[in-house]
């Protein structure tokens, strides 16, 4: 997946320098980054795909994540609803 003009936009609101979209269009490639639903308080989540990540967090709130989890291996984000956090898990990423 490629960082769109408009996710490179909301990143650099988020003050994520330019420099940083390579790393950050690799982590969103399916091979690199895996995602999980934790409920709030639960010891265990489910494996969710890429979609579903950015259907419960919106987009921005995905790429918030997902730039923070391509550069420390983890992220997470809480979903739009408050009830559970998405875990992003990018550790693949530093081990090709």
């Amino acid at each position: 997946m490629k960082l769109t003009e408009k996710d490179k936009a909301d990143l650099l609101a988020l003050d994520v320098p330019p420099e940083d979209f390579q790393q950050i269009s690799e982590a969103a490639q399916l091979k690199y980054t895996k995602y999980a639903v934790y409920a709030k308080g639960a010891e265990k989540g489910k494996h969710i795909s890429r979609d579903e990540a950015i259907r419960l967090l919106g987009r921005k709130e995905w790429l918030s994540g997902l730039s923070r989890s391509a550069f420390h291996f983890t992220a997470c984000r809480d979903t739009l609803d408050g009830a559970s956090f998405v875990l992003f898990d990018s550790h693949k990423l530093f081990a090709d």
